[in-house]
């Protein structure tokens, strides 16, 4: 994890592009080391007033399949240290079946779709999850 945090950012990336993508790979010698799982962008303000962008992610172990496709392949030696391999492609996490690009995780609504659905299969109505979680969770701040 160390090797992440240190090569996780500070870097000029635009938010909008950055966010899309799901794998980050670091790489040593144009060899893939470190596949990492991106779960967003954070912004950075500097001394100087200037922001620069940081990964937020979780390092992948062996067994993960992103983590056994990409750790130990040689990728090309390019002048612009960034550069995006191309994906596979990946089902959608509600579990629909519909194949994706490798930078979505879901099909356009089918979170809120799987996130309502298990919150009503637990607690019936979306109602009586929010009546459960406010006492359950007091310290959570009334919307």
């Amino acid at each position: 994890m160390p090797n992440f945090e240190h090569n996780r950012g500070l870097w000029t990336l635009a938010p909008w592009h950055g966010s899309r993508e799901r794998i980050v790979t670091m790489s040593v010698g144009h060899v893939v080391r470190i596949v990492a799982d991106i779960d967003g962008i954070e912004s950075i303000t500097l001394p100087d007033g200037s922001v620069k962008h940081a990964l937020v992610g979780r390092v992948l172990r062996p067994g993960d399949p992103d983590h056994d496709r990409f750790a130990g392949t040689v990728i090309p030696a390019y002048r612009n240290p960034v550069h995006y391999l191309p994906g596979s492609d990946a089902m959608c996490l509600c579990g629909c079946g519909i194949v994706l690009s490798s930078a979505r995780r879901w099909v356009p609504g089918h979170d809120q779709r799987a996130l309502h659905e298990r919150i009503c299969e637990r607690w019936g109505t979306i109602e009586h999850f929010v009546s459960w979680y406010d006492t359950n969770h007091p310290q959570s701040p009334a919307l």
